[in-house]
C-alpha cells in the first residue's frame, strides 16, 4: 500500500493496488492538499540548496559521457 512520505507518497513500482490507493487518496481535498503542501515546502528546502545543481549536473552526466568531462564534485580536483 502506499504511504505518506516526508515529501511525496510512496508505493512499489510494481505494487499495482498501492498505486491505485495512492491516486485514488489525492482525489480527497483534504489530502491533496496536505500532499501538495508537502511536496511545495521539500522543493523550496532542495531549492535553497546550492549544491544541488553541482550533483543534479553529476548524475546526469554519468548517462551522457560527453558530460563526464563538464561535471565535477565541488571542491574536488580536476583528472585529465
Amino acid at each position: 500500500m502506499g504511504k505518506a512520505a516526508e515529501a511525496g507518497i510512496f508505493a512499489y513500482r510494481d505494487d499495482l493496488n498501492a498505486w491505485i490507493h495512492a491516486l485514488m487518496s489525492l482525489r480527497d481535498p483534504k489530502n491533496r492538499e496536505r500532499a501538495s503542501r508537502r511536496a511545495k515546502a521539500r522543493s523550496d528546502k532542495l531549492s535553497a540548496n546550492p549544491g544541488l545543481d553541482v550533483w543534479c549536473d553529476t548524475v546526469e552526466s554519468l548517462c551522457d559521457p560527453r558530460r563526464r568531462k563538464l561535471s565535477r564534485v565541488a571542491g574536488q580536483p580536476e583528472h585529465n
